[in-house]
């Protein structure tokens, strides 16, 4: 791993899942793992991954896509061995049938990434998910997203006709909580209302044959020029966030509510400013 190219992100997130060993069995404990994931960032083979990790990721069309695709699968691995005090490579991860990943005995996981970051999700929860977009991809997206919105959303984007932040803010919210249900895109996003909650908090009401589901999210600012955010079957008092700079420096902050900035300290020379809660619909 030492002379792998991208060994100083694994370096880091050792360190960072020793510090998480005894953290994530703690009830509604959340972490998220933001990796920055430069364009030039060289992948290649031999990375702590499974074969049918590696062939999702080579699907994607651009390899800027793969490469931050294998970054974060390889990460997440990393993290659940430091955990479970195994090798990265033997650490079960199932999936459901729409292709949810799942840590049988283990955390809730959840990946995505955008632009330049791959974010990892992990919980104590039973469900999470996570979605982030970069702002620069709103052009492209707008018309997809506003396939999606309901029509109270609707009604609120035509009195902001032209914002971008609000569309990849909705966009973000349901495909977070999609995730949560174990649905992904195979979900019809239209019967999903995100506009329910105050401030970063949002909350969702959905409607299922056995029973009503009700999930909780929050927006969370990463960093300058992209838009996430994180839902749960459960509420989500703080979330410790780790941003991983590409030479493998670390910073982590906490979120938590009301306070939008509880505490915050780094573990490296170069500080990181973490933001969250900043920008709401």
């Amino acid at each position: 791993m030492l002379n792998h190219p991208i060994a100083p992100w694994l370096e880091s997130v050792v360190a960072i899942g020793l510090e998480l060993r005894v953290k994530w069995l703690r009830p509604r404990f959340y972490a998220i793992l933001a990796l920055d994931v430069p364009r030039q960032t060289p992948v290649c083979s031999g990375l702590p991954i499974t074969a049918e990790e590696w062939g999702r990721a080579q699907r994607y069309k651009h390899v800027m896509d793969r490469n931050r695709s294998l970054v974060a699968w390889s990460a997440l691995r990393v993290l659940l061995g430091v955990l479970f005090e195994t090798q990265p490579e033997l650490v079960e991860i199932a999936r459901t049938v729409h292709g949810k990943p799942l840590v049988p005995d283990g955390p809730s996981i959840s990946i995505s990434h955008s632009g330049e970051l791959a974010v990892i999700a992990l919980s104590s929860a039973l469900s999470i998910g996570v979605d982030i977009e970069a702002i620069k991809d709103s052009a492209v997206f707008a018309p997809a997203v506003l396939d999606t919105l309901t029509k109270s959303e609707l009604a609120y984007f035509s009195d902001r006709t032209g914002d971008a932040a609000f569309l990849l803010r909705a966009w973000t919210r349901k495909e977070a909580t999609a995730k949560v249900l174990g649905a992904g895109l195979s979900f019809d996003f239209r019967s999903l209302s995100v506009l329910d909650g105050y401030g970063c908090r949002f909350k969702v009401l959905f409607h299922q044959p056995d029973g009503q589901v009700f999930v909780n999210g929050i927006d969370l600012d990463l960093r300058d020029g992209y838009i996430a955010a994180l839902a749960s079957t459960q509420t989500i008092p703080e979330v410790a966030t780790y941003l991983v700079a590409a030479n493998g420096a670390s910073a982590v902050g906490f979120a938590s509510w009301p306070a939008e900035f509880a505490t915050e300290r780094t573990k490296c020379r170069q500080t990181l400013k973490m933001r969250f809660c900043r920008r709401t619909f």
